[in-house]
This record gives C-alpha cells, sequence and structure tokens, in this order.
C-alpha cells in the first residue's frame, strides 16, 4: 500500500517528493503490506487508497491485533479500493464503497469534510500516482463485519471432483464458489436436479464451470487481465468493474457478483458469488420439458423436437407458442422414433429426448441454430452421420448444379446451409427474416452473404445476441446529473435528474436552495429603540443583498481585478454563485454576464426566454475562467443593516430615542423623585395637571433643570412652586454653550434663575452653578426640549412680608424687560438649537446611509462579449445603512421605576 523498501509502490505511486507526513504514514504502513504479501497495488489499477496518519498507527494496537488473528490482509485491503481512482470531488458524490477485501465503506460529508464510516476524516488528498490517487485518513478504518472464511458447501463432494482438487498437476486454483443464499435461493426442482444421483455428470461440469485451474489470482488482478481466462469445464469466463456499485466486481458479463474475497484454502482462493454460474456450452439443463411437432426440411415425416427451457425469465416465441427461457440449449432432434425406437421419461412420465451434439467432422457442417435440424451437412463426396465416409465416386450431376448447390447421389441436388432452392437454382435464405436471425430483439441483424452479425441499437450494449438497455445512471459520472442531484434511469440511455432535498435546479445544475431572510425586526426590534420603527432592509430586499455593477466605461469593461476592486469601493464584495442563486430564486432576472467571486462569471434567470440562456432557468454558469483579463461587468453582494427611525415625538438616531420632557425624566430611575412630586401634583390640583401638560407639550420647547435623587434630603418636600422654578419659560431652549455666567433664565414660577462660574475649588473646574446649586450634566435631550441634572433642588427664597411685596414689585416691573429680551434669545436659541439638532441627527444618520446605483437591462438578450449595443438604463438604489447609538444616555441602564398615577395622567 505504500513505500517500504521492498515494496515499489512507493515508485508507482510518485510519492518519494510528497508531503513528510505523507512518506511517514505509508512507511509505518508498509512493513505490514510487505510481510504480509499484499502487493495489489503494483498492479495496473486504478486504485484508491486511504493511509491513516503515521501517528494513528503508532498510537493504535489495531494492526497488531488483527496481525495476531490472521486477519491482518482483510484489515490492509479494507483501505484500498479497485477500479477506480476516486478524486475528492468523486467521493462526495457516493454513499458507499466496496473495499478489496469485499466489504463496504460508508461515506458521509461533515462540515465539508469527506469521512468514511462516519468516523474517518480525510485530512489530506490527491497524491495521485500512475496507477491510483491516496487520500490520508485520521483512523484506521475497520469491516463492520469480517465474514466467515469457510466453504460451507459441499458441492465439489457431490459432485465427486474432491480427486480431481487434489490433483496437484491443476493447482493452484482460484474458485468462484455460490454462497448458500445463492445455492438456496435456486427453484426447488433445480435442486433437486442438481444434487439427484443421475445427473453427477451434470453437476460435475457445472462445477467445473467454477473453477480455475493452475493460478490463483488476486481480487484487483481479476479486472486487469488481459488473456482469457478458462474454467476447467473448458468455457472462458469474464470479469469487469461494476459501474453502478464502485469496487465491486462483476462475473461472466455481470451474470453474478462477487461477495466474498480473499477465502483462502489449502491448494487455492475462493470467491463466493451470488448466483450459480451455467456454462455457455454445457447444453440444457431440463427444468421442464415441451414437445413441439416440427416439419422437417428434408422430407415428408415429423420430428419431435425438444426445447430446454427454465422458468424464470425471458419469454421465446415459436410459431403459436410462446415459452418462457432463461437460456435456450441447442435444439436436438432425431428421426421418427419408429426409426430410433428410443426416447426418455422424465420423472414425472413426461417424454423427451436427449441432447445431442453433431459432432461433425471437418467434412462437413453442423447445422445448428434456431432453426437448424441438428445433422451433419457433408461436403460433396462425403457422408455419414459425421460425414466421416469418403464416397467411393463423388457424383456428378446433369444438368450441373448450381454454384452453391452440392451433388448428390441418383443425380439430386441439394443447396448449401444457407441456401434455398431446387439445386438447380439457389437464393441465400434472408435468416434476418425469421426471429431478427437470432439477434436480440433490440438488435439489427445484418446479413452479408451468409454471415449474420447482430449489432445492439444506439440505446442498448451487448454483443448484439444479448442486448441490454443502457443505464445512463450508471456511467461514472450519475449520467451527467449534478452532485447534488439523483439520477433516476427512465428508460434505454435515458435518465431524469432530480436535485436532492435542500437543493433546487433542473437536476443537471442544483443549487443550494435559498433560505429567504429572516426578518431581523422581529426579535428584540431588531436592536433599535423601543420606541423605534425597525426596517430590515436586508429582509424587504428583493435581492437578497446582491446587486449589479457596470463600469462607468459602459459595458462589459471590467476585467476580475476590476471588478473585484469597484465591489470593494462600494463597500462590498463579489457575489459568489450561492449569493447570486439565492437572488435569482427571490426573482433576480438580468441578462447581464458579470464577474462572480473565485474568478467564476455568470448571470441569473427566473424564466426561460431564447435570447437568454437558451431557455435555461436558474444561474447560466460560464464556470471558472481561466483569463482573468476578460470583460464583463460584476454581481456585487453587500448584507444592508437594519434601519431604526424614533416614532413621532420621540427624538434620536432610532437606537436611542428620546420622547417628551416627562418622558425622559420617567425613563431615567436618577430624576425619579423629583418625577414622582409631578405626578403627585398632578393627580391632586388642577395647577399640577397644568405643569405636566407644560412639560408633555410638543408645541413647545423649553429647558429643565431636573435635581438628582442624591440632592433629597430624607424629609425634604417641594411646593408646587418649587417644582416650577426648575422649568424655563416657553420657547427657551438653552444647550451648554448657551449658559455662560451671567445668563438670566426666567422660570415657570416667576422668578429668574441665574447662571454663574463655579467658585468652589474642591469642585470640578470649569463647571457652572445655577443658583447656586451645581450643574452636573449638560444636554440631556428631548423631543421638546433640553434638561440639565443638577446636583440638588432649587426652592422659591422665602421673603419677608414688605419684602415680599418690593421683591414681587421688582419682578413685576422688571418681567417686561426680562421677557423681551428672553423671547428673543428664545426664538434665536430655538433655531439655533433645532438646526443643531437636526443636523447632528442628519449627520449621523448619513454615515450609514448611501445610495448607489446600478444599471438593469430591461431588455433580455443573449450576452456576448462582442455586443455594442447600449441597454436601456434604470437607476435602482442599493443602499448600506449603518447606525450610531453615540447620542448621549447620562445615567446608562438604570431601571425605571413604576410610580402612582392614580389620576391617569400617564395614560395606558
Amino acid at each position: 500500500m505504500v513505500a517500504a523498501p521492498h515494496m515499489p509502490i512507493v515508485r508507482k505511486f510518485r510519492l518519494v517528493r510528497g508531503p513528510a507526513r505523507a512518506r511517514a504514514a505509508m512507511l509505518e504502513m508498509a512493513p505490514y503490506a510487505g510481510d504480509h504479501n499484499v502487493t495489489e497495488l503494483m498492479g495496473l489499477g486504478p486504485y484508491t487508497v486511504f493511509v491513516p496518519h503515521a501517528n494513528v498507527i503508532r498510537n493504535s494496537t489495531t494492526f497488531s491485533e488483527w496481525k495476531s488473528e490472521g486477519l491482518i490482509q482483510d484489515l490492509l485491503r479494507y483501505h484500498i479500493v479497485s477500479c477506480q481512482s476516486l478524486q475528492p470531488d468523486d467521493l462526495e458524490l457516493l454513499d458507499s464503497i466496496t473495499a478489496l477485501s469485499g466489504h463496504k465503506i460508508s461515506i458521509s460529508m461533515k462540515k465539508n469534510s469527506v469521512y468514511l464510516n462516519e468516523e474517518a476524516k480525510i485530512i489530506e488528498s490527491d497524491s495521485s500516482g500512475k496507477n491510483g490517487v491516496i487520500h490520508f485518513i485520521d483512523k484506521i478504518l475497520v469491516p463492520y463485519d469480517l465474514q466467515n472464511h469457510n466453504i460451507s458447501s459441499n458441492l465439489s463432494e457431490e459432485a465427486e471432483l474432491l480427486t480431481l482438487v487434489n490433483n496437484s498437476f491443476h493447482q493452484p486454483f482460484t474458485m468462484l464458489w455460490p454462497t448458500d443464499e445463492a445455492l438456496s435461493s435456486l427453484p426447488e426442482n433445480m435442486q433437486k436436479w442438481l444434487y439427484h444421483k443421475e445427473h453427477r455428470g451434470k453437476l460435475a461440469a457445472y462445477i467445473k464451470g467454477h473453477m480455475i485451474r493452475t493460478t490463483q489470482i488476486a481480487a484487483s488482478k481479476l479486472t486487469e487481465s488481459s488473456a482469457v481466462l478458462r474454467t476447467l469445464h473448458g468455457s472462458t469466463i469474464s470479469f469487469n468493474c461494476s459501474k453502478s456499485s464502485i469496487g465491486d466486481i462483476l462475473v461472466d458479463n455481470g451474470n453474478a457478483r462477487i461477495v466474498q474475497r480473499y477465502m483462502k484454502f489449502n491448494v487455492g482462493v475462493a470467491y463466493g458469488i451470488d448466483q450459480l454460474l451455467e456454462p455457455p456450452d454445457l447444453g440444457s439443463r431440463c427444468d421442464e420439458f415441451l414437445t413441439v411437432d416440427v416439419e422437417c426440411v428434408r422430407g415428408a415425416w415429423r420430428l419431435r423436437v425438444v426445447i430446454v427451457v427454465n422458468v424464470t425469465m425471458g419469454t421465446m416465441a415459436l410459431g403459436d407458442a410462446s415459452v418462457t427461457q432463461l437460456s435456450l440449449g441447442r435444439l436436438a432432434s432425431t428421426a421418427p422414433p419408429a426409426a430410433t425406437g428410443q426416447s426418455a421419461k422424465d420423472e414425472d412420465g413426461v417424454s423427451f429426448l436427449p441432447f445431442a451434439e453433431c459432432n461433425c467432422t471437418e467434412n462437413g457442417i453442423c447445422n445448428e441454430g434456431l432453426h437448424g435440424d441438428g445433422f451433419c451437412f457433408c461436403s460433396a463426396g462425403w457422408t455419414g452421420e459425421h460425414c466421416e465416409i469418403l464416397l467411393a465416386v463423388t457424383p456428378t450431376c446433369s444438368p450441373p448444379c448450381h454454384l452453391n448447390a452440392v451433388c448428390r447421389s441418383n443425380n439430386t441436388c441439394e443447396c448449401n446451409l444457407y441456401y434455398e432452392g431446387n439445386g438447380q437454382t439457389c437464393t441465400v435464405i434472408d435468416q434476418c427474416r425469421d426471429d431478427n436471425g437470432g439477434c436480440s430483439e433490440h438488435a439489427k441483424c445484418t446479413q452479408i452473404g451468409t454471415d449474420v452479425s447482430c449489432s445492439c441499437f444506439p440505446d442498448y450494449e451487448g454483443d448484439g445476441y444479448i442486448c441490454s438497455p443502457i443505464d445512463k445512471c450508471a456511467d461514472g459520472s450519475n449520467g451527467g446529473c449534478s452532485e447534488h442531484a439523483t439520477c433516476i434511469s427512465t428508460g434505454p440511455n435515458v435518465r431524469r435528474c432530480e436535485c436532492k432535498v435542500g437543493y433546487v435546479g433542473n437536476g443537471v445544475q442544483c443549487l443550494e436552495e435559498a433560505v429567504p431572510p429572516t426578518d431581523r425586526c422581529l426579535e428584540e426590534n431588531g436592536q433599535c429603540h423601543s420606541d423605534a420603527i425597525c426596517i430590515d432592509l436586508h429582509f424587504q430586499d428583493k435581492t437578497v443583498g446582491v446587486f449589479h455593477l457596470q463600469s462607468p466605461k459602459g459595458k462589459y469593461q471590467f476585467t476580475y481585478d476590476d471588478a473585484e476592486a469597484s465591489c470593494a469601493a462600494e463597500g462590498a464584495t463579489l457575489a459568489t454563485v450561492q449569493q447570486l442563486s439565492a437572488a435569482q430564486q427571490m426573482g433576480f432576472h438580468l441578462c447581464i454576464v458579470g464577474w462572480l467571486s473565485n474568478k467564476t462569471a455568470g448571470y441569473p434567470t427566473v424564466y426561460p426566454s431564447a435570447k437568454c440562456g437558451t431557455h435555461h432557468v436558474g444561474i447560466v454558469d460560464y464556470g471558472f475562467r481561466i483569463n482573468a483579463s476578460d470583460m464583463w461587468d460584476a454581481y456585487c453582494y453587500r448584507a444592508k443593516d437594519v434601519r431604526c427611525n424614533c416614532r413621532y415625538g420621540f427624538v434620536g438616531d432610532g437606537y436611542t430615542c428620546r420622547g417628551s420632557l416627562v418622558t425622559v425624566l420617567g425613563q431615567n430611575a436618577n430624576f425619579s423623585i423629583y418625577y414622582s412630586m409631578i405626578l403627585d401634583y398632578a393627580n391632586a390640583t388642577q395647577e399640577g395637571l397644568e405643569f405636566f401638560n407644560f412639560l408633555s407639550a410638543e408645541t413647545t420647547f423649553k429647558t429643565l433643570f431636573a435635581p438628582l435623587n442624591s440632592g433629597f434630603g430624607d424629609n425634604t418636600t417641594l411646593t408646587l412652586n418649587d417644582l416650577k422654578l426648575h422649568a424655563s419659560l416657553s420657547d427657551v431652549v438653552l444647550l451648554s454653550f448657551n449658559l455662560t455666567a451671567g445668563t438670566i433664565v426666567p422660570s415657570q414660577a416667576g422668578y429668574n434663575l441665574s447662571i454663574a462660574d463655579n467658585v468652589n475649588s474642591t469642585q470640578l473646574l470649569g463647571s457652572k452653578v445655577i443658583n447656586n446649586t451645581l450643574i452636573v450634566e449638560w444636554d440631556i435631550l428631548a423631543s421638546n426640549g433640553i434638561i440639565h441634572a443638577i446636583q440638588s433642588p432649587l426652592m422659591v427664597p422665602v421673603q419677608q412680608g414688605f419684602q415680599v411685596d418690593q421683591v414681587t414689585a421688582a419682578v413685576k416691573s422688571s418681567a417686561p424687560m426680562t421677557i423681551g429680551v428672553s423671547t428673543v434669545v428664545a426664538i434665536v436659541l430655538l433655531c439655533i438649537a433645532i438646526a443643531g439638532l437636526t443636523y447632528y441627527y442628519l449627520k449621523r444618520r448619513n454615515q450609514g446611509f448611501q445610495f448607489h446605483y446600478f444599471r438593469a437591462e430591461l431588455e433580455d438578450e443573449e450576452p456576448s462579449s462582442w455586443e455594442e449595443r447600449s441597454p436601456h438604463s434604470v437607476s435602482i438604489p442599493n443602499p448600506m445603512f449603518g447606525a450610531d447609538s453615540s447620542i448621549y444616555d447620562p445615567f446608562g441602564d438604570a431601571a425605571c421605576e413604576d410610580f402612582s398615577d392614580t389620576h391617569g395622567i400617564l395614560g395606558d
């Protein structure tokens, strides 16, 4: 199997320069093969050999265990398959193969790797040589069931052939032994006939037809031998490789199959076969007898003719009669019983005539065959039953006989065999006229002169006398069907290809069935925010990510490298055949050739068109292109993303969506105390409800300074006016860059809030305070305003009576000026805020959204590289979406709390 010094198989496979680990594996296995005379690989092949990795052999006791049992040859031969050199692609198409040992090896695919017997993985392949290929595997193959090697049949004893077998003149033997199952499956009457003591001679003839003398042939050599092999009976026997079951060996033109191999016995080797062979020149075996009267061509008397038939298959017509037959023996005939006085009866009392050969001398020709009479036709000047008697005087006829006639006594002319006439005139008999000249009904009978030849019809195979329908599926290439299809024979040389489950196509081309994309928005809203609308662009794309790309120079202007670069510029890659097939199955039809990945090319067709792929539906695959400078278009693939759009009333990038000021407060647990107080006043008083509605309204923008929970003491309470103090008037939107020192913010409580620099050195340098309360976070976005987080709550200042009036008057007197200035500032800031928010939102959206276009051919026309016509164009956007969830979330994933809402302020 591999490379020991005494095993020239290394040179045969030319693996001397192979990988080091390959040579190591072979050197580990070689001593076993050499020491136990497993030399099959020195033959012509072809072979497929599976060699376990060197480490597997070293670390396993399997070889030594089988050696101790005396079965090491079976183990070694279980790693060899004869008859074909199977590449990895060939193995993927097969379910099983038969090893040289005679045992089956199952084949399966797992994770794009080939496995033998579900366990041994092919880890390296294609170490090819002159007579085969080697695959390296990661486990030792062990036959499932080593069959019993005892020859249980006693046929040789029954036939009294033991003396012959023990004669050294004939040794060694190669025997083809029918299994017990083969013999027991014979019809009961045939079994009785075989073992009947009066038929020992016939039984011996049968057995001799299974024995090849003076040679001991290895299984691999049976199909390699070009010499004519003859059995001890004298009949020839042939062996050939099965086309439908790789590794199986057929016997006698497929009449039997070897099912057990290398059964050694003291004077040879035996092979178990699944049928009893019947030597073609053995003569007839009488399973049933039929007596028919036919008219003799030489007289008016009638002959009794025995037609020997076996009732297992076929039909042969004779006149108006019809009889079943397995093999038709010679037709035996005699003179009328009155002349011979001899006939015989079988055990049922039916009369029959024994088989009689012509045994003509060289002076005559036996008139045999379906229409012959079984007599010798003697040449001129000879007579006798076997044309063995020379006449003293050669008869002379007058007038002279025809050129194709013989002169007999009494001045009689007799036309030669295969001629008819009165002797004076002889014409060639049209032998093809009756029974097709003995040819098969599926053959053409041709006659030249008196010679008849038979040739099978185009869709049949055989020698003309036996013509079997050609099984196109057994041609070794799956009948031309796809590797992912099942070939179904539907008639002589006709087949149908059906794609296997999981594949689609016409059978000749089967591509992986596309699984429609699932809508990612159905699971967790596609990772969008709960207040966003999710749109799965890949799910909605009718071409599932595949798009056609054409060069700016025009149609068919991309080399392979150009196509690859152009797709990359679009954020895509060249599509694979499978990806293009998925798009085709979704309805993508475009009659333009485009580059695909791995230097292949093709285009998708959804409906048949004479001008587009000659009616082919699927992928018109141009295959691997050797010349990468061929000019085509390109098919690119880009997986599209999920698009998230915040719902109406919310703002953000879709991954983060902000609602109104009230919604944002409710969603952040760090504002929960302030938020709960707003709800309490809204449920308790009309003024509180109005303040709640003010914060919720989308029609105006406002600025809210929300206190953190940590700033509230254990007994801190706020009045409704205190709550209002945290909110600006309508249309006052102040972002962080607006809140500079000295900024005045009019509040809903009627008091102004002032911004100042923080002078506390222990806090962050450059921070700001509002009414002496530190602003800790800025610019928390809401749909109707801005929230700034402050360290502790603000409270309306408490004034003494007269001071209150003065303060109130002062506030009121200054209110028109303050509000007037604030209004102008609010309008300006509102415009700035809207513009800034819009720019910010669109900027992020545009970072992940770009439009690309491709040109689509509307008119079907067969693609060709030399076409110069300009197709109609249609621009189809093919966007690539991205998303950015970086809009600020000040408190991360803080849990929301449930608040009492007795008045149903928040709704459902």
